[in-house]
């Protein structure tokens, strides 16, 4: 059993509920049922609970007061004394950090309230930025506060390992990141996906949050897609970046699920991947679109594609490792065969840029994949989600070539009757396989 399957509470809140029916049917005894519960920690589950919810609470209360000091500052700006302004500014910021330091990691017991009040501080630190810019009439590059904001913000997350902290630390950069560039971008922009990576990732997976990986892979992506296209100024690059980190982002699951490691951590993050590889070829598959797409042929690969290309490469070569020791069998190896080839297929339409036919053939070849190995997964592995994801893609697909050319009423009944039909048939085969699965 891996370390991160052990960890994760939804693994364990979901064998609690199993081990309630499985000691009820006979099937383990009070024994092992005690050493189950001992071994995965079940009966902190309620505990965890309350201490997630409180833990929620204490944030958004922390944020709702970190507005609130604003807000009055704001208002009272004109008649405080510059000294005074100074002193309340900080020693509101330093405060909030000191007594959340303090209740989090010295005395242990409030330790939410601390990390809350923590998070308090480095939001009034950015509203202190602004108001610091204001008091002494001070000049600087558009989006610059957001930057130093971000920085602040993102030193804080590490010192205490905060993801609260890592999320205001991306999004205050991304922002950074969009105003600070004008017409001709700076160098610098290319090396920001790295830096994200670095940042968010690294701190993510130290504090096995599902919720900063699956925030860093947003960040990852958004910024690899704006900073492509924002160097080329083409569509079509930002959608070759964002094709490779969805990619990379399913391939970086299959590893974590190969070595037994950090598995929970990426599986939102996999979903994701996948989810955005569909939205690709969806967009792709409609014939305006591949027009559109013809007359702008990819630029020349150069600094900005050097990370999309490493991402594919990586994840080329973790397939590949993959299929070398022979960890991919069955379903899991016609998947994984499915989504490399629909990623390929998107890559071959926005790299080699064929006649807009052939575009929209090759999207609408990689979406029905997608859909029917999503719907194969469902009938195969008893997956309502994945027989659902199925269904809607292939449904999307079907409805979107539909409406997009011009059909008779009577084609188009029969089309709507025939889906139906295969869904009804979908349905039909799913429960006698679970019924199968159950006798």
């Amino acid at each position: 059993m891996s370390d991160d399957l052990t960890k994760s509470w939804t693994f364990r809140r979901h064998l609690r509920q199993e081990l309630d029916l499985w000691r009820r049917d006979g099937l383990i005894d009070p024994s092992q049922a005690d050493d189950l519960t001992q071994r995965y920690a079940l009966d902190s589950l309620t505990r965890e609970a309350e201490r997630r919810f409180t833990h929620t609470i204490f944030v958004i209360g922390a944020v709702l007061v970190g507005i609130g000091v604003t807000a009055f500052v704001a208002a009272n700006w004109k008649t405080i004394p510059v000294s005074a302004k100074i002193a309340l500014l900080y020693g509101v910021m330093l405060a909030a950090h000191g007594i959340g330091y303090f209740l989090w990691k010295i005395d242990g017991r409030r330790e939410h309230l601390g990390h809350a009040l923590i998070l308090l501080g480095t939001l009034i630190f950015g509203a202190n930025i602004g108001l610091m810019g204001q008091i002494y009439h001070l000049e600087s590059r558009e989006g610059a506060a957001f930057g130093a904001w971000a920085l602040g913000a993102l030193a804080v997350a590490w010192a205490v390992s905060s993801v609260p902290n890592l999320v205001v630390a991306m999004v205050m950069s991304f922002v950074w990141l969009v105003q600070s560039q004008e017409a001709q971008p700076d160098a610098w922009t290319l090396w920001f996906p790295v830096a994200a990576t670095a940042g968010s990732l690294g701190l993510s997976y130290w504090k096995r949050s599902m919720f900063g990986y699956t925030a860093s892979l947003l960040m990852i992506g958004a910024s690899s897609a704006y900073v492509a296209g924002l160097h080329t100024e083409k569509g079509v690059a930002a959608m070759f970046a964002g094709v490779a980190v969805s990619t990379a982002a399913w391939a970086l699951h299959r590893f974590h699920r190969l070595v037994g490691r950090y598995e929970s951590v990426g599986q939102v993050g996999a979903g994701l991947g996948v989810f955005a590889l569909c939205v690709f070829a969806y967009v792709l598959s409609f014939h305006e679109i591949a027009e559109a797409l013809y007359d702008e042929a990819i630029p020349t690969f150069a600094a900005w594609s050097y990370w999309s290309v490493a991402l594919l490469l990586g994840s080329m070569g973790v397939v590949g490792w993959m299929i070398g020791r022979g960890a991919l069998k069955g379903y899991d190896a016609v998947f994984a065969g499915t989504v490399v080839v629909g990623a390929t297929l998107l890559l071959s339409i926005l790299v080699v840029s064929p006649d807009a036919v052939s575009m929209t053939i090759m999207a609408n070849v990689a979406l029905f994949g997608f859909g029917a190995i999503f719907l194969g997964g469902g009938l195969w592995r008893l997956s309502r989600s994945f027989f659902w994801a199925g269904v809607l893609a292939l449904a999307a697909q079907i409805a979107s070539r539909f409406f997009e050319y011009e059909t008779g009423l009577m084609l188009k009944s029969a089309v709507f009757i025939g889906l139906g039909v295969i869904v009804l048939v979908a349905g039909i085969l799913f429960e006698k396989r679970r019924e199968t699965r159950h006798v």
